[in-house]
This record gives C-alpha cells, sequence and structure tokens, in this order.
C-alpha cells in the first residue's frame, strides 16, 4: 500500500462533509420552493453514500498489523465474560 499522508486525507474529509452539509441545506431550500415533487432527497442520498465511502476509506488508512493486535489485545482485556467463551471453545475442541 503507498504511504498516503492521513492528515491530508482527513482534512479532505472534513471539507467533503461541510459541502455536504451545506449543498443539503441549498437543496433542501431550492426544493421547498419550487414546486412539484420532492426531489432533494435523492442526490442527498447519492452523496451520503459517497461521503460514507470517503469515511471508511479514511478510518482504513490507519489500519496496520501493530492496530489489529492492539484492538484484539483491547477486545481480550475488555471481554467480561471471557471464562465462558473458553469454555465454549474447550467443549467445541473437544468434539
Amino acid at each position: 500500500m503507498p504511504n498516503i499522508d492521513g492528515g491530508i486525507v482527513k482534512r479532505a474529509l472534513r471539507r467533503h462533509l461541510i459541502a455536504y452539509g451545506c449543498a443539503s441545506v441549498v437543496f433542501f431550500v431550492a426544493d421547498s420552493l419550487m414546486a412539484g415533487a420532492q426531489w432533494f432527497h435523492w442526490p442527498v442520498m447519492a452523496w451520503g453514500v459517497i461521503a460514507g465511502a470517503h469515511f471508511l476509506y479514511c478510518k482504513s488508512i490507519d489500519v496496520d498489523e501493530a492496530w489489529a493486535e492492539r484492538r484484539v489485545r483491547d477486545l481480550r482485556v475488555k471481554s467480561y465474560d471471557l471464562g465462558h467463551i473458553l469454555a465454549i471453545d474447550e467443549s467445541h475442541r473437544e468434539k
């Protein structure tokens, strides 16, 4: 994976979300002033899907082996019923 500056991508996401919010308001106002069918939700939903994909891309930049290990360690520490999970795992292995 190429070396990507996460700060630049995250700033671009912030600008993208601000543009999305402003455009959503403009679409709503324009649709409210026009007679006829309600249409503003279609571009807002489509742009929302694109903004969601951009968000997921930004979240995936920082994922590497070290992050995965930290996440697994955190989940193991925070699992309140680890003994029960280990008992199920052990009983499954016996079968």
